[in-house]
């Protein structure tokens, strides 16, 4: 992937807006939140590199690692309200790297949001195709109904939406 020319428009916007991974995010980030993806501060929680294909699973060590020594420094200087999760393995890696025990599943980690200094920490599926595909097998509305959850929490414990 790497190996490509270099994207003019990924260098210009910090993401492809091709992407299905990026469509969706836009869409649930508009929808339940009224905010546009250029409003968020949005990283990776694996900073590196990794071998392999892009669809090759990340270490779990490697995870927890990065938690600890990128994500959790980034959400501590820029102490967000909100820390959305885009997957489960990333959900993990930060609750390991505080100390908790890591869920089981999306749903486990779905319901156990957590706080972080000023920032509450949810897991929500990854907007990718696959993720999205897993997350509403059996129920379409899946996702959006989490996102509606986690806004109406968030709404709740802060006393008002998330807005720029």
């Amino acid at each position: 992937f790497l190996s490509k020319p270099i994207d003019d428009e990924v260098r210009a916007l910090g993401h492809k807006p091709g992407l299905r991974t990026n469509i969706n995010l836009k869409k649930l980030l508009l929808e339940h939140f009224s905010l546009e993806l250029r409003d968020c501060f949005g990283t990776n929680l694996f900073p590196f590199i990794k071998q392999g294909s892009l669809k090759v699973d990340i270490p779990t060590a490697d995870m927890t690692r990065a938690a600890v020594e990128y994500a959790l420094p980034q959400i501590e200087i820029v102490r967000p309200r909100l820390v959305v999760c885009l997957g489960l393995s990333t959900f993990g890696a930060l609750q390991r790297a505080t100390g908790r025990k890591p869920s089981a599943s999306m749903d486990a980690a779905i319901a156990a949001p957590f706080d972080h200094g000023v920032s509450r920490v949810w897991c929500q599926a990854h907007p990718g195709q696959q993720g999205q595909n897993m997350r509403n097998r059996g129920n379409k509305n899946r996702t959006d109904d989490d996102w509606r959850r986690m806004t109406a929490a968030v709404a709740l414990t802060r006393g008002a939406t998330l807005t720029p």
